[in-house]
């Protein structure tokens, strides 16, 4: 299962107290890679604090009843966390892990904005040994009872999405398809250990690669526009290739839009619909279509 790291300014305590942890709709792509089993750490970056190994109950749901905020809480998209063995430690420890990676992994994690980070291979279990080895106190996750719904990634769009961060989002809770849709294209091997990744920040650059498909030999870099795909995007994905050409790794350049209007062959695009009467995504290239499920209210 994959690990990931949540990023919380002031609310560790809180996330503990109620065994739960939620983004805002603007971020609910950070949350959508995600899945039920998967492992994860909480960093509060305020205090430096660093808490886990919690583990994903359930999918990922919305709800309004007020967790983090007396209020008008904003953090709407959230997921419930277990764990029977839970330490706090500094945040020396995630260092630790993260200055042992390889140069072809050694691209940003930045908390800055962000409300998660996706850790690669056998990192979670090395966060763990680090976070047992210095904690400074065992943690008693708590628990609230609170509503939850359905999340509506489509909301009132019809044919195109609004929000870019749904488009990834809708994609990224149905990676399995999408998977399925790359290996049937040739663009990925059907026996390959992938990492799932998303906004990904590359050193030097001020921007994120919105999908990366990582393996020990290969990555694939995905690029999402809500709207057209154009050269502007197309050299955005060029620029990324060029860290993974250093580092001697191969690389496939996909692009997803509503329309196509470059002209780069060496680009795999694809353009999105929404069907909403049968909450779904279709994908079109060269004639041929694919249809992924779209996480959508009745």
């Amino acid at each position: 299962m994959a690990s990931h790291v949540f990023i919380t300014a002031k609310y560790l305590d809180r996330c503990i107290e109620t065994s739960l942890f939620g983004v805002t709709v603007q971020q609910v792509n950070y949350l959508a890679a995600i899945s039920p089993g998967d492992t994860a750490f909480l960093l509060e970056t305020g205090t430096g604090r660093i808490a886990g190994p919690f583990f994903i109950r359930a999918p990922l749901f919305f709800s309004q009843t007020p967790v983090w905020e007396r209020s008008d809480d904003k953090f709407t998209y959230r997921l419930r966390l277990t764990g029977s063995e839970v330490w706090q430690a500094d945040v020396s420890a995630l260092w630790n892990v993260l200055l042992r990676r390889r140069v072809a992994d050694f691209f940003g994690f930045t908390t800055f904005q962000r409300s998660s980070v996706g850790l690669i291979g056998d990192e979670g279990r090395a966060l763990t040994d680090e976070i047992k080895r210095t904690a400074v106190r065992n943690l008693n996750l708590g628990s609230l009872s609170i509503d939850e719904q359905q999340i509506d990634l489509l909301q009132r769009d019809t044919k195109i999405f609004a929000s870019e961060a749904r488009l990834e989002a809708s994609l990224l809770l149905a990676k399995d398809k999408l998977l399925e849709l790359l290996k049937d294209e040739n663009l990925l091997p059907r026996n390959v250990s992938l990492t799932i990744l998303n906004q990904v920040t590359l050193p030097g650059l001020n921007y994120n690669i919105d999908i990366l498909l990582l393996s020990e030999t290969l990555v694939v870099v995905i690029e999402l526009k809500k709207d057209k795909i154009d050269e502007n995007a197309i050299s955005q994905l060029k620029r990324y290739k060029r860290y993974w050409d250093v580092c001697g790794l191969a690389v496939t350049l996909i692009a997803i839009g509503s329309s196509d209007n470059s002209t780069d062959s060496s680009v795999a695009v694809y353009s999105y619909t929404i069907e909403r009467s049968h909450k779904r995504l279709c994908l079109e290239r060269k004639g041929r279509r694919w249809y992924l499920p779209v996480r959508a209210g009745d």
